[in-house]
């Protein structure tokens, strides 16, 4: 019942396809480069997305929960139309989400052993100061020694858990997110989108 509630909510936003289920993310273009930072003049497979551009698709995103196809859907003026171009497009708008997707894999890998490694040191300063207990008695400074030693661990042991618990979780959405622009069909239509009042 809610289910069918957010799909009708969405579909009342964002065209949906009747045949494949796609929700349609509609771009208004007056250039095929519009897509990428007019700033960066790199090579087409290390062009940025246009930074404007980037919010709209990941705010239509968010809108449009991970489980459900999305489709993007390139308007531009009937003139400007070029085979070609929509080759170099599409291609430059898949390598952005590749190499998005590769940095993002790398990081939640280096997150995941630096986990390892906050667990590992956590488990050192706790067993190293509960070793230390039965020396401490009445000596200051070994008994401060052994307090830091547990504060230490503690401090690793939440890091640990910070970071699986919320870091990688977002790690995690940003990764499917990147997939999911890959794996989106990308269609160019050269008729302006009818608007509405």
């Amino acid at each position: 019942m809610l289910k069918r509630r957010v799909e009708h909510r969405l579909e009342s936003l964002y065209k949906r396809d009747p045949d494949t289920g796609e929700f349609a993310i509609e771009i208004d273009l007056d250039a095929y480069g519009e897509v990428f930072n007019e700033w960066d003049r790199g090579p087409l497979r290390s062009r940025d997305i246009d930074p404007d551009l980037l919010t709209f698709l990941e705010r239509c995103s968010a809108d449009i929960p991970l489980k459900l196809p999305i489709g993007l859907h390139f308007y531009l003026p009937a003139a400007e139309r070029n085979p070609a171009k929509e080759a170099w497009l599409a291609r430059g708008f898949r390598n952005y989400f590749e190499l998005t997707e590769y940095q993002v894999a790398r990081r939640i890998v280096r997150s995941k052993r630096m986990i390892m490694v906050y667990v590992l040191v956590a488990f050192v300063f706790l067993f190293s100061a509960y070793l230390a207990q039965p020396l401490v008695e009445r000596r200051l400074l070994l008994q401060t020694l052994s307090e830091g030693l547990f504060i230490g661990g503690w401090v690793f042991l939440w890091e640990a858990f910070s970071r699986f618990s919320f870091t990688n979780r977002e790690m995690a959405v940003e990764l499917r997110e990147a997939r999911r622009f890959l794996k989106a069909p990308i269609r160019f239509h050269y008729e302006r989108r009818k608007r509405y009042a």
